[in-house]
């Protein structure tokens, strides 16, 4: 997930009245941790929602971002029906001075009012769909990750706690296990934040080993194990509970399944009939959602001999309600391109990866992905886990352990693909073949890369109904 939008801080507040506000400057740079990255071939748009710890979060207070640049103290308290009970104003310039956003604290009396100034969130205010979010405090959730597998955990609790100890308090370390009670190879720390952020993931060795240090989005379902509280109670035998445990068994990762489906089809439309593919597109911000909506949308027409419109990529962003824009992370569901899109198209059906740690569960959903996308070239979601982050686009991308496992404890940022075919390399690794979003100059093949197969990377496959 990319990182949360800058917050504002330090302000200059003032009563309510119609003379100007006498905000307070800031520059990207000096925000640090606070501050968007950049899009590049290594960080992808995130589709996923911020989290929801508690923890994480300072009591009743809210950001908004988006605001106008001349917005007055009565705007922003119009806009949450005079609820707030302080604003605190800033305004974000680059390095040049130059003008990048305006924002605001903003402070309630209750949990109740504070839960509806988020329901807010890509109101207009003067023409402009503004973001609101939760201010974050100064706590951090940190993976470290890459431990020796063969040490002890309780060594490398102690070993972590030791190392951490100078950077923040130090509220709760959590490492995932196997069955046999060995490390998988990363863990946790839950830690009150004693300097700024740069020096929090500086990167350290621990037990000999050089781990690295990031921003965790870990999921719900593990909140107790994350912040070292007792376990929620849940009626035993119950529905919440079994999805509760499906959701924390770890995804599969089979050994020796290449090749063994037998005569899979192998095909590749870019050979068949590259006709069904668009061009290759170059992303530019967070739409690659709406690059692949287009992309799915023209094959299916094309494949079906429709002669009917298809809306581009831009007339899909702009067609799609700004209010599940605003973070400018992308939208955080399909769902909310699904009532634009029907304007086109009968349906959009979206299948979804299974849960669980059934090998074979997951092997038919592989099959289905191969019956489905050899009928005609399909939209597809994959999760930006740390290793695919990195990836550059040469050779084939395959996971690491440690990412497969990983995204059974955290939501990562969500990045749509096309998926063109599957083909097996000289050394009989089986892999798709993915059109991605950042033009032909991006990875070694014009635009395309590969990613391997059985490895329960792909998460969801888009279908267009006519």
């Amino acid at each position: 997930m990319s990182s949360p939008s800058p917050e504002p801080s330090e302000t200059k507040g003032k009563k309510k009245g119609k003379k100007k506000r006498k905000a307070r400057t800031q520059h990207e740079d000096d925000e640090k941790d606070h501050k968007k990255p950049k899009y590049s071939p290594t960080m992808w748009a995130s589709s996923s929602s911020e989290s929801e710890y508690e923890g994480l979060y300072l009591e009743n207070q809210l950001y908004v971002s988006g605001l106008p640049r001349d917005s007055q103290e009565k705007d922003v308290f119009d806009f949450f029906d005079g609820a707030p009970t302080k604003l605190e104003f800033v305004d974000v310039f680059t390095e040049k001075n130059e003008f990048v956003d305006c924002r605001a604290g903003v402070f309630f009396d209750s949990s109740s009012a504070t839960k509806q100034g988020l329901k807010l969130s890509g109101k207009e205010m003067q023409g402009n769909s503004i973001y609101v979010a939760r201010r974050r405090n100064n706590r951090e959730i940190v993976c470290v990750s890459g431990f020796n597998k063969l040490v002890p955990v309780n060594v490398i609790a102690k070993e972590l706690r030791r190392k951490f100890h100078q950077r923040g308090k130090i509220l709760n370390i959590f490492l995932p296990e196997d069955s046999t009670g060995s490390s998988l190879g990363f863990g946790y720390i839950f830690i009150d934040v004693k300097n700024d952020y740069e020096d929090l993931i500086r990167h350290i060795n621990i037990t000999g080993v050089q781990v690295h240090i990031r921003r965790a989005t870990p999921k719900l379902c593990y909140r107790a194990e994350m912040e070292g509280k007792q376990q929620p109670v849940l009626e035993k035998g119950s529905d919440q509970e079994k999805k509760i445990a499906l959701k924390k068994k770890l995804l599969p990762i089979p050994a020796n399944l290449h090749n063994s489906g037998g005569h899979q089809k192998r095909f590749s439309w870019r050979k068949d009939n590259p006709d069904l593919i668009p061009e290759t597109p170059e992303q530019e911000a967070s739409e690659c959602w709406a690059i692949g909506l287009h992309k799915g949308h023209s094959a299916s027409c094309k494949q079906a001999g429709l002669d009917v419109p298809v809306p581009t990529t831009a007339e899909i962003v702009a067609g799609v309600d700004a209010a599940y824009q605003v973070s400018g992370d992308g939208i955080s569901s399909l769902k909310h391109a699904a009532t634009f899109m029907k304007k086109y198209c009968k349906e959009i059906i979206v299948s979804r990866r299974p849960r669980g740690d059934d090998v074979d569960l997951f092997e038919d959903f592989e099959r289905f992905l191969v019956d489905t996308s050899s009928k005609i070239p399909v939209m597809v979601t994959v999760e930006c886990i740390p290793g695919f982050q990195a990836f550059n686009g040469h050779g084939i991308y395959r996971p690491s352990d440690i990412d497969c496992y990983l995204r059974t404890f955290e939501k990562f940022p969500v990045h749509c693909l096309f998926l063109t075919g599957n083909d097996i390399d000289e050394d009989e690794i089986e892999f798709w073949q993915l059109q991605e979003t950042w033009g032909k100059k991006y990875g070694d093949d014009e635009g395309y890369i590969k990613m391997e197969r059985h490895k329960c990377l792909i998460k969801s496959v888009v279908v267009f109904e006519h």
